[in-house]
């Protein structure tokens, strides 16, 4: 018996609604996964977003640390230039609480002399320690002059270079490294000027 047009009719309207459901349907499960992917890129974007903050700051950090590395040479330069042409004189002895100028220029006009160098090529003398007396010289020449004759003085008198704070610093570290590097079984010592030490085996040679 064949159908009447009406069933035929509802069939028709079941069949449109059932599709429609699978396409809503569908269409939701795509909106699920839209939603999804949008969740997924707003958080690489936070990633992202934060590497890059990440990244300004450390730059921004390693800026500042090139800033004070050349804030500091500049100012170890400085200290070097004032102190190039000076010389410290160690074993003269303070002449009492109330030591007169006149007396340590003397003292130390003496020592110059005994370098045979020329008292007028001092520029200025200040003691900085009960045995120890700041000298600065007018050039660069007397300076080196006075160290290279220095092993001509008594035993007692004593001549160093005027060291800035870092190359005390550096000069004691060297001295450590000696004697840290020591303990191995052969010594080592720290040789050279002050202000540029090196640290060599005792038995080797060096210039």
């Amino acid at each position: 018996m064949g159908k009447s047009e009406e069933q035929k009719i509802m069939e028709g309207i079941n069949k449109i609604s059932r599709d429609m459901h699978e396409g809503f349907k569908q269409v939701n499960e795509n909106f699920k996964h839209f939603e999804t992917r949008l969740d997924n890129i707003e958080e690489e974007m936070k990633t992202i977003r934060g590497e890059i903050t990440e990244e300004k700051d450390t730059t921004r950090n390693q800026i500042k640390e090139i800033e004070n590395k050349m804030e500091e040479d500049q100012k170890e330069q400085k200290a070097k230039e004032q102190k190039r042409n000076n010389i410290i004189i160690a074993g003269l002895k303070r002449g009492g609480e109330q030591e007169e100028r006149a007396d340590l220029k003397k003292k130390v006009e003496q020592v110059i002399q005994n370098l045979k160098l020329e008292k007028e090529d001092i520029k200025f003398t200040r003691r900085i320690g009960e045995q120890m007396v700041l000298v600065g010289f007018y050039t660069r020449t007397t300076m080196e002059l006075a160290h290279a004759r220095k092993r001509t003085l008594d035993e007692n008198i004593r001549i160093y270079e005027d060291l800035t704070v870092k190359q005390r610093e550096d000069y004691e570290k060297a001295k450590d490294m000696a004697k840290e590097k020591s303990e191995s079984g052969e010594e080592y010592v720290v040789v050279g000027p002050r202000s540029c030490p090196r640290i060599i085996r005792k038995t080797q040679r060096y210039p």
